[in-house]
């Protein structure tokens, strides 16, 4: 998996970058943005992991090689207090119900008190992204 999958720590400069320049399926936008910078917590982590969307199970390898970044950070997962979850994918490679579901699934590895946001948006590269920005 590492070597399928890259992982790099953003700035929120980056990070807001890449929100204001894609145009998000459930319309993330301004207003998302502010309700997380408003949030509480004091510490920022932002992770972008990419990965060829021709790798099988692409969207739950980036976010097995993000988990395993947070894990080697020590960040304290268990106080985080929200989480940003962005999907960019090839606009030739639609989202599937396959990764809708591992999704849902690695939400449900997250603490039980914390808020998550979450969209997706088409791309023109062969990549999938997948950025999470975490407020603790």
């Amino acid at each position: 998996m590492e070597n399928q999958c890259k992982v790099n720590s953003l700035t929120w400069k980056e990070f807001l970058l890449f929100v204001k320049n894609s145009s998000w399926v459930m319309n993330f936008g301004e207003a998302d943005l502010k309700y997380f910078e408003q949030s509480e917590g004091t510490e920022l982590v932002i992770l972008e992991a990419s990965v060829s969307y021709a790798i099988e199970n692409y969207f739950q390898v980036a976010a097995d090689a993000i988990l395993k970044e947070i894990n080697d950070l020590e960040f304290p997962l268990s106080s985080a207090r929200m989480f940003l979850c962005l999907l960019q994918y090839p606009s030739v490679s639609p989202v599937t119900m396959e990764v809708m579901n591992s999704i849902a699934e690695f939400s449900k590895k997250l603490p039980k008190d914390v808020e998550m946001k979450w969209d997706f948006s088409p791309i023109e590269a062969s990549i999938c992204r997948l950025l999470y920005a975490i407020k603790v």
